[in-house]
């Protein structure tokens, strides 16, 4: 089973629909047998989730999930935490994806500061989710996306590291090897966990040929696009 990963596109209007263009065009290019939506794919901390499905860049992933030849998996997990069941209706929705000797997981869960306010987040968007855009409005600043292969040393802190390390040691402990997001740090740990990174600045994905092989390929759109 080839799969391809996906993750982190924070998709709140059409302001980058362009990266969910060559997004498709990869899916095209490679013919996987399984994708992986790995979370944090919407961003209903930014938009609410009608005006959300109303843009040109959620229409593009939801036909893709409808028309091409692979199994969709969407692991609705972070800020896709509250995502109805209306959205991505022709996907398989979860929170962790088993494959051959491969898992999927977003990456929240081996984060320290989401698993202390992680739980209380994903209680406020699935109760009170009115409340989500203001919160993100008052707490965090506008981020303008840096397009482009990035140093990972320059995108890691102390909080990725202890993610890293941390998903390492499961992977190591579970006997699998582990696919993630939610860093937007892509990394590399041959044989036992890759960091697809994300779309927002990285533009940044995984191929995994064979799922029954410990082998994963990290790739930028930019590559794709020269080839």
């Amino acid at each position: 089973m080839k799969i391809l990963f996906f993750s982190d596109l924070h998709i709140a209007d059409d302001s980058r629909v362009d990266v969910i263009r060559q997004c498709r065009t990869v899916v095209y290019q490679e013919h996987p047998d399984i994708i992986v939506l790995g979370g944090d794919i919407f961003d209903p901390w930014k938009a609410h989730w009608s005006d959300i499905c109303q843009t040109t860049s959620y229409q593009l992933i939801d036909d893709m999930t409808k028309w091409v030849r692979a199994k969709t998996i969407y692991i609705n997990q972070n800020h896709d935490y509250n995502a109805p069941a209306w959205v991505l209706p022709s996907a398989y929705r979860c929170g962790q994806y088993d494959s051959g000797v491969w898992r999927f997981l977003h990456g929240w869960e081996f984060s320290w500061d989401w698993g202390i306010f992680g739980p209380a987040l994903f209680w406020l968007s699935t109760h009170h989710p009115e409340l989500m855009i203001p919160l993100h409005k008052a707490f965090y600043p506008h981020h303008e996306p840096i397009p482009g292969q990035h140093d990972k040393r320059q995108d890691w802190t102390v909080i990725i590291g202890g993610i890293h390390a941390r998903a390492r040691l499961y992977a190591q402990k579970n006997g699998i090897c582990l696919c993630i997001g939610h860093t937007h740090c892509p990394s590399v740990f041959d044989g036992l966990m890759i960091d697809g990174g994300d779309m927002i600045d990285s533009l940044s994905y995984i191929v995994i040929p064979d799922d029954a092989k410990p082998v994963a390929e990290l790739r930028m759109l930019n590559d794709a696009k020269r080839n």
